[in-house]
């Protein structure tokens, strides 16, 4: 959700993953190796509140019997999510 880590160094983004990943692995002491990957390109984030806006939407389409909402991201940001939910829209729609 940080816009800003694109312009950080590499050494940078090593040092806030190791920060954050060494007490949670229980990690001392310098890795060997490092290396990274920068994604431009990558899933984007959901919008802080994206969960209670479709809470909304879900709520305010049961009033309007036969509207049904699938797409990508709704879900899920994969496509594997996208293709879950379209699925159970689908079985929804043909009960």
């Amino acid at each position: 959700m940080d816009a800003e880590a694109i312009s950080l160094s590499n050494e940078e983004l090593f040092g806030i993953a190791q920060n954050e990943l060494a007490p949670i692995l229980a990690i001392s002491g310098q890795p060997s190796f490092s290396n990274v990957v920068r994604y431009e390109r990558a899933i984007p984030q959901y919008n802080l509140g994206h969960t209670a806006r479709v809470d909304r939407i879900e709520k305010s389409r049961v009033s309007y019997k036969n509207l049904w909402l699938t797409g990508n991201y709704l879900q899920g940001p994969s496509v594997g999510a996208c293709l879950d939910h379209a699925m159970k829209v689908a079985r929804d729609v043909a009960k």
